[in-house]
């Protein structure tokens, strides 16, 4: 790949060719805004590692300016900063950032975003899109494992589960179904808007960082609503948006981010929902240990029309066997 490191900073931009020494990317540097754009129009820049505070034009706008270049193949923008504030992390990724990376800068850390960004670029498909999407997210989440693949495979199971008691017939259809797991794969993307102590901390949250941590459905709205303004599109964006956006809102009402309640939330969001709580009870956290599967049912049981549809307990209930089994895989 093209990468070009752009920071007023000598020894910034040192370190991070430093950390690049083994690879075979070509490497071009700019050391203020304006340089940073006449490399960009000149080159077939991949790859932008961009520092916020630059002298004649700020990383903010260069990145506005960038993305309104629609004409340009699409270049992937990394935010490199020591200003680790929620204010930071929002106008970058609203200026159109793809990722943001405080400083210093961990080599490892640097290699694996790059190979993000790497996939993301040579996306062929939205399926294989999905998948980059979804790894961003592991690579931001260092707590859950293998989150995302247990959610997929119990949303696809519930869903499936569903169809077989005969409800929602007509939704659920084989590519219905499908696709509903592919999406699935992305509920928590608004994540990588929140910034790495909280989404990583070693203990429980505060009420404040809990505050923040359920702004990540919005988050990740946002993002999906940028890849589309960027003609990055999924062929089921719907779908991937209500499960984005209202995973967490709860039968009764007592969810975030909207509190909306009973069947004002999509079909899609409540059976993902339900996985995602699963998941989240029958593995380990920081704030508590694994709970046994006959835990984790009753708990699911007691919030029967209150969290979770009375249809949707029942037909977890009837795919106990099933969802139990793949749980000890």
């Amino acid at each position: 790949m093209n990468i070009l490191i752009a920071d007023d900073n000598k020894i910034a931009r040192e370190t991070v060719k430093f950390h690049l020494q083994n690879t075979t990317h070509t490497i071009f540097e700019a050391s203020d805004g304006a340089q940073t754009l006449s490399l960009y129009e000149k080159h077939d820049i991949d790859v932008i590692l961009l520092d916020l505070k630059m002298p004649k034009i700020s990383g903010i706008e260069i990145i506005r300016t960038i993305r309104k270049q629609q004409s340009k193949s699409y270049t992937f923008l990394i935010v490199l900063t020591v200003d680790n504030k929620d204010d930071t992390f929002h106008e970058a990724f609203e200026a159109g950032a793809d990722d943001v990376i405080i400083k210093p800068i961990h080599a490892s850390l640097l290699k694996y975003r790059l190979e993000t960004g790497e996939r993301l670029l040579q996306m062929q498909d939205w399926k294989s899109l999905i998948y980059a999407l979804a790894q961003m997210i592991e690579s931001r989440d260092t707590m859950t494992g293998d989150h995302i693949d247990r959610v997929q495979s119990i949303t696809k199971i519930i869903a499936n589960t569903l169809k077989d008691m005969g409800h929602f017939s007509m939704v659920l259809t084989p590519k219905y179904i499908e696709e509903l797991a592919l999406a699935s794969t992305l509920h928590d993307i608004g994540k990588i808007a929140i910034r790495d102590e909280i989404m990583n901390k070693q203990s429980s949250l505060t009420p404040e960082e809990y505050e923040k941590m359920k702004n990540h459905p919005i988050k990740g709205y946002e993002v999906l609503t940028a890849l589309e303004e960027k003609r990055i599109s999924i062929n089921f964006m719907d779908t991937v948006k209500n499960v984005v956006l209202y995973h967490h809102e709860r039968y009764d009402g007592s969810g975030y981010p909207y509190g909306i309640d009973g069947e004002d939330i999509p079909l899609e969001a409540q059976i993902v929902g339900l996985a995602d709580v699963y998941d989240a009870l029958i593995s380990a956290r920081v704030y508590k240990p694994p709970y046994s599967f006959e835990k984790t049912r009753q708990i699911i049981l007691d919030n029967k029309a209150k969290y979770f549809s009375p249809i949707l307990v029942n037909a977890f209930i009837k795919a106990e066997d099933q969802i139990k089994n793949h749980a000890s895989t």
